[in-house]
């Protein structure tokens, strides 16, 4: 006899004896997942056993049972998106922006000396300042940094001066390297001197940094001989020369 395997049962199909049956074409239809085994030989004493169409129908609708009970148990966890479902992008790498971001401003700083003196900014040169009055302007970073004035080979004179400095802000630094000189007022055509526009009695002593001053010596109110005068780091004595002012140590 031929047996047919229904999800782990058998169900018995006639045969007739001494050879093999095959189940019909339309059970099989039905049973997608059935397995046909027939025997290599026919038993000649096994009997025929005939199938009731009742039984039959029973035992197909638990193969079909299980089968469906181990399709649902293999499907669960699964969850497919709707065909129209959105998908999100990831836009590719050249595509990404970065926003610009603004470069911190600059700070600046005006400096000034009463002589001439290079100047350094965190021990780097920055450049000279070249006579008294004249001004440089350096750009830096913000933050704190150390200014050095200096002349060089002349008595190691120099200045420091530490600030901190504001982006956008200018920051003005003098500073002075010459010392004060007494200068001894003695003229003699006038009753005081005038120098840079400051007025020194005759036979006083004036305390001046070396620099050269514009001077005119005045009787009164009446302006006399005048012009330019040299004033030197060491003391000296101002008077009159011919038309000319002078002042000798």
């Amino acid at each position: 006899m031929a047996a047919l395997v229904l999800g782990g049962g058998a169900v018995a199909v006639t045969q007739l004896r001494g050879g093999a049956s095959t189940p019909d074409a339309a059970l099989l239809a039905q049973l997608p997942d059935a397995i046909v085994v027939t025997p290599a030989f026919a038993d000649a004493s096994e009997p025929d056993v005939a199938i009731e169409p009742a039984d039959a129908a029973a035992a197909l609708d638990a193969a079909v049972a299980r089968r469906d009970a181990a399709v649902a148990k293999r499907d669960v966890g699964i969850t497919l998106a709707p065909p129209d479902a959105a998908v999100a992008l990831v836009p590719d790498a050249a595509e990404l922006t970065v926003p610009d971001v603004p470069a911190a401003e600059d700070a600046k700083i005006v400096i000034s000396n009463d002589t001439w003196c290079d100047v350094s900014v965190d021990g780097a040169a920055k450049g000279r300042v070249s006579t008294a009055g004249a001004k440089l302007i350096v750009s830096l970073p913000a933050g704190h940094h150390v200014i050095t004035c200096t002349q060089p080979g002349i008595n190691g004179a120099s200045w420091t001066r530490e600030v901190d400095l504001v982006g956008g802000k200018t920051v003005g630094i003098q500073g002075t390297l010459l010392a004060t000189v007494a200068v001894t007022i003695a003229i003699t055509t006038g009753d005081r001197v005038q120098l840079n526009g400051m007025h020194y009695p005759r036979g006083s002593v004036a305390k001046l940094k070396p620099a050269r001053y514009r001077g005119v010596v005045y009787a009164g109110a009446n302006p006399g001989i005048g012009g330019f005068v040299d004033i030197t780091r060491v003391p000296c004595r101002l008077h009159e020369v011919g038309q000319a002012l002078v002042c000798d140590p």
